[in-house]
């Protein structure tokens, strides 16, 4: 259990308000309910787990270790899927525009709109797990998907992501090139992106993939009935499940402040510089990691205007953190529960078993015996040919 050979780093946000600023109310319960409302509609939804870890939490002297398991969310395996909101909303726009017919689910999921998608195709950038939620989405509702890998995506989520009928694209760089370029050629090419990322003048559609992430925190609200933890670690990336988190909390529940505690790959760590220096930071040069999901350059800049005032701490680690900790899941450190943790996924956990025995982490971060941390692990073994080299598990 106890990690050897990492780094880490932890900072607070000396920015932090505790009044909400007005974007924060696309998380508000009647907005979360209208997207729930949606999305219990597609087939195989069901609330993902959350596990109360008593024996880690004991052994961690914590009041208490909870582990939202994202891994079980649809036949994705990521909370990315709930990202597919989005795609949902953009086609229904779309038909409406061109037909002026509300158009249900149900006809986008049968016949009855082929003749409208046939032409329409629909485009994104990944590190992985978005860009499979995307090509998902698009074939279970109609229309074309055209998704944008640089060079560090792996050959393993390149083919999860094409056995979805997605053409795939392949770029030289960084995953922000490869947004670069997906823009490009979806002007050229006469797409509609549907990004979780976001940049002036395109901020509508990155509000709508937020939302679709709203349902974990409401999930968590649900199964966690009043005794809300004091602490919740979210794996950052461009900030927009991050944003999510801390907004609901602080919209939904402004009396009972909920510490919201960003985590990065150290190489990765454009949410934790920006905390830092208080204003939207671009990294420069590799800023690839092993928690491939969580590769960003930028935060997203509808995420950042939440972040910046709401996210209360940010730790950044290494990616041995991160591969120790799969293994520690896969082994049963969860209370004897074998959990199947991506590299991404597994990076709040490896985050707090990083800081545990940092007394002045632990001060930074306000973390005692009478904590209630939960972490959000965001994916599955969505690389099996990853998770198996790190876990010896075969598929």
């Amino acid at each position: 259990m106890k990690l050897q050979d990492i780094n880490f780093e932890v900072i607070s946000n000396s920015h932090t308000k505790k009044e909400l600023i007005s974007d924060s109310k696309i998380f508000h319960l009647s907005e979360v309910n209208a997207v729930i409302k949606e999305i219990k509609n597609w087939h195989g939804y069901k609330q993902t787990p959350l596990y109360s870890l008593k024996n880690l939490a004991k052994k961690l002297n914590i009041c208490e270790i909870y582990y939202k398991d994202e891994g079980e969310r649809f036949v994705l395996e990521s909370f990315k899927a709930l990202g597919a909101y989005a795609v949902n909303q953009v086609i229904k726009k779309n038909l409406y525009d061109r037909t002026k017919k509300l158009f249900t689910t149900q006809e986008l999921c049968s016949d009855t709109s082929t003749e409208f998608l046939k032409d329409l195709t629909i485009t994104c950038a990944t590190d992985g797990n978005y860009g499979r939620a995307v090509a998902w989405a698009c074939q279970m509702f109609g229309c074309q998907s055209v998704i944008f890998l640089h060079e560090a995506v792996t050959q393993t989520r390149e083919n999860e992501i094409a056995k979805y009928g997605a053409k795939i694209v392949r770029v030289r760089g960084s995953y922000d090139d490869s947004v670069v370029q997906c823009y490009k050629e979806a002007e050229i090419n006469n797409r509609i992106v549907v990004s979780d990322t976001s940049w002036e003048g395109y901020e509508d559609i990155p509000r709508l993939v937020m939302q679709g992430y709203s349902i974990i925190a409401q999930e968590i609200t649900e199964q966690l009935s009043d005794n809300l933890p004091t602490h919740i670690f979210v794996p950052a990336g461009v900030g927009g499940l991050l944003c999510c988190i801390a907004g609901y909390f602080a919209q939904n529940f402004p009396g009972k402040r909920t510490a919201v505690v960003s985590v990065e790959p150290i190489k990765s760590k454009c949410v934790y510089q920006s905390i830092k220096e208080g204003k939207r930071v671009v990294l420069q040069g590799d800023y690839n990691s092993f928690m491939g999901c969580l590769c960003a350059g930028e935060v997203s800049s509808v995420a950042w205007e939440i972040i910046k005032g709401s996210v209360d701490a940010s730790i950044i680690i290494s990616d041995n953190a991160a591969k120790q900790t799969m293994k520690f899941l896969y082994d049963g450190i969860a209370d004897g529960k074998r959990i199947f943790s991506g590299e991404s996924g597994c990076s709040s956990l490896a985050a707090l078993l990083a800081v545990k025995d940092d007394s002045k982490s632990l001060n930074v971060l306000n973390i005692n015996e009478k904590s209630r941390i939960l972490l959000i692990g965001t994916e599955g073994a969505t690389d099996k040919e990853v998770f198996s080299s790190i876990t010896g598990h075969k598929f």
